[in-house]
């Protein structure tokens, strides 16, 4: 068995573009629901970094505490007149392409590896194959990726839902470099970097070996599992 003498740190930090007294949690239709709650901002996102790291933890790592998530910072960002696309079909929704060099432009503390901007709305984006605007949180989960930055469309709320942790849990995939399996596979079981349907969470071999590759390059050590 080898033992693991060190844990990877990535330190995450997080910009919410919401009143920190209004949660956005979902009932079981996946409807949106505003919710004035007292719950703390910081220890509603650290419940979705703690399930994650378990899971990677657990799944990948053999039970070990090989990995760990650090909320960096948390801030919120006030938006003063957010771009907003109006469609029937995606009302209030978010401009991507005008929000996100918005968000490119947000101040990077080095204390974070990672940065993550919640927003409340619903994201929408232009595909060009449709010519049309479509919801990203109807295609995937509201998330986007690029860099270092990330923008998810989440609710917080502790538990941490399922939804919310695979989320994270794929938009971290990106940044370890991996990308969306084909179409096909995607059709025949749900993996965590699908781009569609991440509630059940399922771990393959290229996920599992990113975040040993991770590991490595965090601390120097190889890692072996349990036979």
């Amino acid at each position: 068995m080898f033992a693991l003498l060190l844990a990877a740190t990535l330190n995450i930090g997080v910009y919410y573009t919401y009143p920190p007294e209004s949660i956005v949690l979902h009932n079981a239709n996946g409807k949106e629901i505003a919710v004035k709650t007292k719950i703390d901002i910081r220890e509603a996102i650290n419940a979705i970094l703690n399930q994650a790291e378990a899971i990677i933890n657990k799944e990948i790592f053999d039970n070990k505490s090989a990995i760990k998530f650090k909320l960096a910072f948390t801030k919120q960002w006030n938006i003063k007149n957010p771009p907003i696309y109006k469609d029937i079909n995606i009302p209030h929704a978010v401009d991507v392409a005008k929000i996100w060099p918005l968000v490119d432009e947000l101040e990077r503390p080095a204390e974070a590896d990672v940065y993550i901007t919640l927003f409340r709305p619903a994201l929408a984006y232009f595909d060009s194959k449709e010519g049309r605007m479509k919801g990203a949180a109807g295609v995937a989960y509201g998330n986007l990726y690029f860099g270092q930055q990330m923008a998810l469309q989440i609710g917080l709320g502790t538990p941490a839902s399922d939804g919310d942790v695979s989320l994270l849990l794929h938009e971290l995939g990106h940044l370890l470099d991996q990308g969306h399996p084909s179409e096909k596979l995607c059709a025949e079981t749900k993996i965590i970097m699908c781009p569609r349907g991440r509630v059940s969470i399922v771990l393959d071999e290229l996920y599992k070996k990113a975040w040993h590759d991770f590991y490595y390059q965090k601390t120097g050590q190889g890692f072996k599992p349990s036979q």
